[in-house]
């Protein structure tokens, strides 16, 4: 072997070591950046009591983690900055047994479909040790609906409720049996205090059967508290021929029977602008009161048209519309 042909062997060899140590650096500085790419998206942390929504997706992160069957029971999820959803069709949360505090923040511009299901941006807010609600604000939401519940909040509601704002809600429905809140579509139990709906606008052309600014279905005991609750502006256009019932209450449609009795205290409903034709009964505040219904310093003010109303069966009132459901109803 000559001695160029040595040297050129050396120089390939020592090429080939410093591309196989350059190679080697590269992977494992890939593989570190990886890993902490891979850790930075990792929003779920089991052993956090408080968890953060800071952006759309951990907010969509929340979601999965909850619709995969993580209840979040004993934890915080804290929202901590405005999130526009851009238009998207929301998949309600189905299961959440935590705290959701909103931080006075805006989760906005989504849509919900409860053409094949019941809908809400929960699902159920079912009851659970310190299951909560708070400081939350939901904007511009548009909803269609089919013979489902919905509301803005959730379609079923079973725990406490404190400064819910909904604001800007907009649903279309042609649907005879659909059930539609503003804020849920029924509520079963838990505190409602210190919630706003603002700007609700209801189009159900071909009837719908229950309406209402909070709630189309509420059923409570009245130890709990639902206190100053306001609705300001409630746009509702019905026209019902099915023969079946369809009831709009600025606040509630339905208050239901019973041994329930809730208690409405300081809850203001303003803007109230309905047009109903066909078979309907409408209440400024309770389309129809179940027994022992009682309102403290509540009031009513806006516009009821029924004049295209054809049975004398059903009813209107600037308060309660059909005081007929059961004995023993009440107001003060």
């Amino acid at each position: 072997m000559n001695y160029k042909f040595k040297r050129l062997l050396a120089c390939l060899l020592s090429l080939i070591m410093v591309v196989s140590v350059f190679s080697l650096t590269a992977f494992a500085a890939g593989e570190d950046e990886t890993a902490t790419v891979s850790e930075g998206t990792e929003w779920y942390d089991a052993n956090a009591t408080t968890l953060n929504i800071e952006n759309m997706d951990d907010l969509l992160a929340f979601a999965t983690t909850a619709n995969a069957g993580n209840n979040f029971s004993g934890k915080t999820i804290k929202l901590m900055a405005d999130i526009d959803l851009g238009g998207m069709t929301w998949s309600p949360i189905k299961n959440f047994l935590g705290t959701f505090d909103g931080g006075n923040h805006t989760i906005s511009n989504f849509h919900l479909d409860a053409t094949k299901d019941n809908s809400g941006f929960f699902y159920k807010i079912d009851f659970g040790n310190g299951t909560a609600i708070k400081n939350l604000i939901l904007s511009d939401i548009t909803a269609t609906v089919g013979n489902y519940y919905v509301g803005a909040l959730a379609y079923f509601s079973f725990a406490v409720q404190d400064y819910i704002t909904i604001r800007n809600f907009t649903v279309t429905t042609t649907a005879s049996e659909a059930k539609i809140g503003g804020y849920a579509g029924w509520v079963e139990w838990g505190h409602i205090r210190n919630c706003t709906i603002e700007n609700m606008v209801v189009n159900a052309d071909n009837g719908a059967g229950l309406i209402g600014g909070l709630a189309a279905i509420l059923k409570a005991d009245n130890w709990l508290q639902y206190n100053n609750i306001d609705v300001n502006g409630f746009k509702v256009t019905i026209n019902d021929t099915d023969g079946e019932y369809a009831e709009v209450g600025g606040l509630v449609g339905q208050t239901q029977t019973g041994h329930d009795a809730p208690v409405f205290t300081n809850c203001d409903i303003k803007g109230i602008d309905v047009t109903a034709s066909g078979l309907v009964t409408v209440g400024g505040f309770v389309a129809r009161p179940g027994a022992h219904t009682t309102a403290k310093n509540c009031t009513t003010e806006g516009k009821i048209d029924v004049t295209g109303v054809t049975s004398a069966d059903e009813a209107a009132g600037g308060f309660f519309g059909n005081l007929g459901w059961n004995n023993n109803e009440s107001s003060r």
